[in-house]
This record gives structure tokens, C-alpha cells and sequence, in this order.
């Protein structure tokens, strides 16, 4: 009987640790999908490559897929059920439910910058290269009146996920942290603080395009 329950016991520390590390391994591919696709996506701005731009929304899809993964295992699994309610490790699941959350609104504010993006290149690779008529001037102008009216739609529900976020980090002191958890808690902060900063650029849309095309498009 007690040699059943050594090997019981075993059975569930091991997979407890199984459990935990594929956790981390979510959490962290989640977050290296969230910087590189934030990378992309300057980049692709900056050069106007739509494929940089194609690449970011797969790393966006990626990360996505990752921290759903995290936070319904945190959340569903068993094991972790068993170790939320553990004086030592309860912390621990607890953050790790708060960085997946945090990881999702911000994948899902990143995939309709993202769009926006797409649709600001794809503008400036149509007029690239050449003089601007007065007639393609007048069609810039709709232009970006169309994309101030889509993103206008979409810049509430951007603001959003992001008050999200912050609400979620607010709720973690990372100073407790085991290291792996801590690890991923400092990407995605990294990952925060750039869609904030990229958030205030999207404000205009009318700014960023002029910018872009090197050209004064009125507001």
C-alpha cells in the first residue's frame, strides 16, 4: 500500500512538472512571437514591405495560439487547480493566468495594428516611385480618410485590450517570482511598452501616412 502510494505520488510530481514547464515553455514562445512581430512590423512600416508586415500577423497568430494554450491549462488543468490552492505555489498559477491574459490583449491589439499596417503599405507601395499628381493627392486624401474611418472603428477596442493589460499586470509583483515566470513576465512588459508607444503613432492616421509618403496629406 505504501509502496502504491510512493509510486502515486511520483506519478504526480512528474507531471506536475511536465505541466509546469510546458506552461513556461507557452508563456515564452508567446512572448518571443509578440517582440518579433513588433520588430516586423516598425520594419515594415519603415521600408514598406507588405511581407514584413504578412510576417508580423503570423508571429501574432503564433503568439495567440500560445498564451490561449497557457491560460486554459493554468486554468483547466488539474495540476495546476492542485497547486493554485497550495500556500507555496498558488502565487505562482496566479501570475501565470495574469501574463497569459495579458499576452492575449495584447495579441489581439497587435493583429489590428497590424491590419492598419498592411493597409498603409500597401498605399505607399502604390505610389512609390513616382511624382504626385494633384489627382493622386486628391485619392491619397480619400484614401486616408477610409483608413481614419477603419481604424477609428477599431482604436477603442485597441485602447481596450490595452487597459486590459495594464489592469492585469497592476495585479503582479514579479519580485516572487520563479525565474522562468519572471523571464517571461520582463518579454511581454517589453512587448507592453512598445504597443503603448506605437499606439499614440496610429493616433493619426492622417500623420503617420504623410510621414510615411513623404508628402502633406490635410486633415
Amino acid at each position: 500500500m505504501i509502496g502504491l502510494l510512493v509510486v502515486v505520488l511520483l506519478a504526480g510530481a512528474a507531471y506536475a512538472a511536465y505541466a509546469g514547464a510546458s506552461l513556461y515553455v507557452h508563456l515564452h514562445h508567446g512572448g518571443d512571437g509578440l517582440v518579433s512581430a513588433q520588430a516586423k512590423l516598425s520594419a515594415g512600416l519603415r521600408s514598406g514591405t507588405p511581407e514584413a508586415i504578412r510576417g508580423a500577423q503570423s508571429d501574432l497568430a503564433g503568439a495567440g495560439h500560445d498564451f490561449s494554450a497557457a491560460y486554459g491549462s493554468a486554468r483547466d488543468d488539474p495540476a495546476f487547480r492542485l497547486l493554485g490552492g497550495l500556500p507555496a505555489t498558488g502565487g505562482q498559477v496566479e501570475a501565470s493566468l495574469h501574463l497569459a491574459a495579458i499576452g492575449e490583449d495584447l495579441t489581439r491589439a497587435g493583429q489590428a495594428v497590424a491590419q492598419i499596417s498592411l493597409e498603409i503599405v500597401n498605399l505607399r507601395q502604390a505610389y512609390a516611385g513616382r511624382s504626385l499628381t494633384p489627382e493622386d493627392l486628391q485619392a491619397l486624401l480619400q484614401k486616408a480618410e477610409e483608413l481614419t474611418r477603419l481604424y477609428g472603428a477599431s482604436a477603442r477596442l485597441i485602447g481596450d485590450d490595452l487597459r486590459a493589460a495594464h489592469q492585469e499586470r497592476s495585479q503582479v509583483v514579479t519580485a516572487n517570482l520563479v525565474p522562468p515566470l519572471k523571464s517571461a513576465y520582463y518579454r511581454v512588459d517589453e512587448a507592453l511598452s512598445r504597443a503603448d508607444q506605437a499606439f499614440v503613432r496610429f493616433q493619426d492616421v492622417r500623420l503617420l501616412l504623410s510621414q510615411l509618403l513623404g508628402v502633406s496629406i490635410p486633415g
